[in-house]
């Protein structure tokens, strides 16, 4: 059996074409679920028949693609033979992405349905405003937050290097009240329920939407979607609502501490008729009274 924990050491630090910073630890978690599972199941004997073998037992396209990547890691690392490119099992990328969001006024009735709890209220607020991920929420440290100055540090993660944000009137005044009953007693900004000396879960962050969302009374999962709405909904759709404000994709890229425009691209939610509606508007040939 492979040594799992040593392997996981190594793979941290793999360079690739994409990937010049070492792995996140959320990252690493996921690998470890991988590699374990794989271990297990091939017995030790790590093959590329074993690999398509355990890759079909996950039909999801997704799925499979990441099941790819973190096992291709792990044949590098230990110089195993890897799949050429005249033979490549790496499924193409999904034709339909799923990324549900929260719209603005969904927010507003999420917030005034967390009104009564400044911790959870704070959370929703600073997810949406700011639009940090999870883990970048979870890491914030009571000093992260300067009342002074009116920012809050957000930590980085994954490819989002940390940067300040500038709060908003509201979020301020929440804040400095928050901290009046912190008052620094334990070093992050959310801590956990159990280790108060350690951080909020990211897994808490998305229930708290979750429950909010019921009640208020907003979907948090849409019909035919896999998945519900989460936290990494309040992200996408701060972009949509910071887009549709009329601030360019540069724009919103700096503003949210991002290093690719492509990011913001992907996120931008648009339906069609809206889109046809806005060129109808806008388009001076469908003014024209007279053919």
């Amino acid at each position: 059996m492979v040594n799992i924990e040593d392997l996981l050491q190594r793979v941290q630090y793999r360079r690739t074409k994409h990937t010049r910073k070492p792995r996140e630890a959320t990252t690493l978690d996921t690998y470890r679920s991988i590699y374990t599972r794989f271990d297990q199941f091939c017995k030790g004997k790590w093959t590329r028949e074993a690999v398509m073998k355990f890759m079909q037992r996950y039909p999801d396209n997704n799925q499979q693609r990441k099941l790819y990547y973190a096992l291709k890691s792990a044949f590098t690392v230990q110089q195993l033979e890897w799949f050429t490119a005249d033979f490549d099992p790496l499924p193409p990328p999904s034709k339909t992405v799923e990324r549900p969001f929260y719209t603005a006024e969904e927010i507003t009735k999420i917030l005034a349905a967390a009104r009564h709890n400044l911790k959870h209220y704070l959370v929703i607020r600073i997810m949406f405003l700011a639009g940090p991920r999870k883990i970048q929420l979870c890491r914030i440290r009571a000093i992260d937050y300067d009342p002074n100055r009116g920012v809050l540090n957000i930590p980085g993660a994954k490819q989002t290097p940390e940067g300040e944000w500038l709060c908003d009137r509201v979020t301020k005044q929440l804040l400095d009240t928050y901290m009046g009953f912190h008052k620094k007693r334990f070093p992050y900004l959310f801590p956990g329920r159990r280790d108060t000396d350690g951080m909020m879960d990211e897994d808490t962050v998305r229930k708290i939407f979750k429950h909010y969302c019921e009640v208020a009374g907003v979907t948090y999962q849409e019909k035919g979607f896999k998945h519900g709405k989460g936290a990494h909904g309040a992200r996408r759709g701060r972009v949509t609502n910071l887009y549709a404000m009329g601030f360019r994709e540069d724009e919103i890229t700096k503003a949210l501490r991002w290093t690719n425009p492509f990011t913001v691209h992907t996120y931008i939610q648009k339906l069609a008729p809206q889109i046809m509606h806005e060129i109808a508007e806008r388009d001076p040939m469908y003014q024209e009274k007279k053919a």
